[in-house]
């Protein structure tokens, strides 16, 4: 019985070791720079419902509805800075100013007395994607590329 035990504790210890482990591959200076959205991956980033939505829509109203997202976050911009300082641009000049702090997989944004949470999908120099919770509490997935 004690044999079975230790065993027991001796797995639990290593998956808790492989899941921390994992969580915290994450290199913080791949975040530091300047973020826009990706296009490219907003479709894939929809909820379901959405996505089956615009699944069924005509290759002209895919492309119109591509245009409009253009116009509608087209000039957002994240950038993360060393000192841990971030400011995001809005487009039409308008910014927030904030700070952040990374701890393994989860990035916490404070703009305004606010703070939101950022799950950490993928990050690397070329590819940021993130989970979180909208101001409606909606769970969602967001994909950000480096701006040149």
């Amino acid at each position: 019985m004690k044999n079975k035990l230790s065993i027991v504790f001796a797995t639990l210890a290593l998956l808790f070791t492989v899941q921390v482990s994992s969580q915290a591959q994450y290199n913080r200076k791949d975040l530091i720079g300047k973020w826009k959205i990706s296009l490219e991956h907003v479709i894939e980033s929809l909820p379901a419902a959405q996505k089956e939505a615009y699944d069924k829509l005509s290759d002209k109203e895919k492309q119109s509805t591509i245009l409009m997202l253009q116009q509608m976050v087209g000039n957002l911009r994240w950038e993360f800075m060393q000192d841990g300082n971030t400011k995001v641009s809005l487009g039409d000049g308008k910014e927030q100013n904030g700070t952040w702090k990374m701890n393994g997989n989860i990035i916490t944004l404070n703009t305004d007395g606010q703070n939101k949470t950022m799950t950490i999908l993928k990050l690397n120099s070329t590819l940021f994607r993130f989970s979180s919770v909208d101001d409606t509490g909606n769970k969602i997935i967001m994909t950000l590329e480096p701006v040149n």
